[in-house]
C-alpha cells in the first residue's frame, strides 16, 4: 500500500520509525541516524490530537496537533505552527530532523544516512 511505502522510506532515509500510543490518541516517531557517534541513538517527540482544538491554550497551540514529549528537548513551536496550518507532515518530518541535528551543532551534511 502507499502508507506502508512512505513508512519504508521514512525509515529507509530518515531514521524514523512510528510507535502508536492507542491509550493517548498519540504516536511517538522516533529517528535514529542523527548522531554520527552513537547512529542508534533515539531522537524523538510524541504528536498527539489536541483535546483544545481551536482554543487558546498555553503557548498559543491551540491547533489540530500538540507534541506532548520530545527528547532532546528543542523549540519545535514554528515547526508545530506550520505543522497546525499547513497539516504538511512531511515538511513537519522534515523539520524536527533538522531541530535534532541543529541540538548536536552538527551540519546536515555530516549526517549518517543508510
Amino acid at each position: 500500500t502507499e502508507l506502508s511505502k512512505a513508512v519504508s522510506w521514512y525509515a529507509k532515509y530518515l531514521g524514523l520509525t512510528l510507535e502508536a500510543i492507542p491509550e493517548e490518541s498519540a504516536v511517538r516517531f522516533v529517528f535514529t541516524q542523527i548522531d554520527r557517534t552513537q547512529p542508534q541513538r533515539e531522537f524523538y517527540f510524541v504528536l498527539a490530537s489536541n483535546p483544545a482544538e481551536g482554543k487558546s491554550v498555553t503557548g498559543g497551540e491551540g491547533g489540530r496537533f500538540i507534541i506532548s514529549e520530545c527528547e532532546p528537548s528543542v523549540n519545535y513551536k514554528a515547526a508545530l505552527a506550520a505543522l497546525n496550518a499547513t497539516e504538511n507532515l512531511t515538511s513537519f518530518f522534515v523539520a524536527m530532523r533538522k531541530l535534532f541535528v541543529a541540538s548536536l551543532n552538527v551540519k546536515p551534511k555530516e549526517l549518517v544516512l543508510h
